[in-house]
């Protein structure tokens, strides 16, 4: 049996934002990242003291299961997430002792997870999981390292974040909008996308220099009840360690 640490502990609330004000305000918590996690359609928060485990709010959006769950059980304790140190290991000993599994996923937001029968565990939902291995940002040339802030800012729902990453005479490219040039047109029809939707990239390959790189990613977005996915390739061409041109190509089928 692979040895166990304790992650996290995942807690639903009404307004992840205020919760985590308060946890900061009262006991010294930080806040370490958050964003929007589209397949079960939440916002996500962690946070955590000088040590220890963090502590994740889950702030439902839409009706998907964590918002159906809200609605009949009220705010509180969700899950308690355990990290192994051997992931598939793990996941054999458990299969192998009869325990029922449940939600086995193997790249959910970057993640491995699966759960463990409430029935079985006296009520309590427990969450075992990994995070997925992947290039540290500093060794991406700096067109992905950019592209890779502005999919944070459409996951995270915050368009503010976007300004600082665009030059001001950018050029934006891609199937529905045309070529917007401008960082404040940009902008304004980026804000009215990233309102109309919530949204997750997964990256796939990566490739290029400082002054121009290439990005193959997997975009899926939710609207309402609707979750959608389009595959697409972002080129990127950077002056003055921003970015300077923005192209997407992607299939737009099914996304009108």
């Amino acid at each position: 049996m692979s040895a166990l640490r304790l992650g996290h502990v995942g807690v639903l609330v009404e307004d992840s934002a205020a919760v985590a004000a308060t946890l900061e305000s009262r006991l010294g918590l930080v806040e370490l990242r958050g964003g929007i996690d589209a397949k079960v359609a939440a916002e996500w928060r962690w946070l955590r003291g000088n040590s220890g485990a963090a502590l994740e709010l889950l702030n439902a959006r839409g009706s998907r299961p964590l918002r159906d769950y809200l609605d009949k059980h009220g705010p509180g304790l969700h899950h308690v997430s355990f990290e192994p140190d051997d992931f598939d290991r793990c996941l054999r000993h458990v299969e192998s002792s009869g325990a029922r599994i449940l939600g086995l996923d193997r790249h959910h937001d970057g993640w491995e997870e699966f759960f463990l029968d409430p029935d079985e565990t006296g009520g309590a939902l427990l969450q075992v999981t990994r995070e997925l291995a992947g290039p540290p940002p500093t060794e991406l040339p700096l067109g992905a390292q950019l592209f890779r802030e502005v999919c944070k800012a459409w996951e995270s729902g915050d368009p503010s974040r976007l300004k600082a990453l665009y030059v001001e005479d950018a050029i934006y490219s891609e199937p529905v909008a045309g070529v917007l040039e401008g960082r404040d047109r940009v902008l304004r029809y980026m804000t009215k996308a990233i309102g109309g939707a919530l949204y997750r990239f997964d990256m796939h390959r990566e490739l290029g220099t400082d002054g121009e790189s290439m990005t193959e990613w997997t975009m899926t977005f939710t609207i309402g009840d609707n979750t959608t996915s389009t595959t697409g390739i972002t080129i990127i061409e950077t002056r003055d360690r921003r970015i300077a041109k923005h192209i997407d190509y992607f299939d737009t089928h099914g996304m009108r």
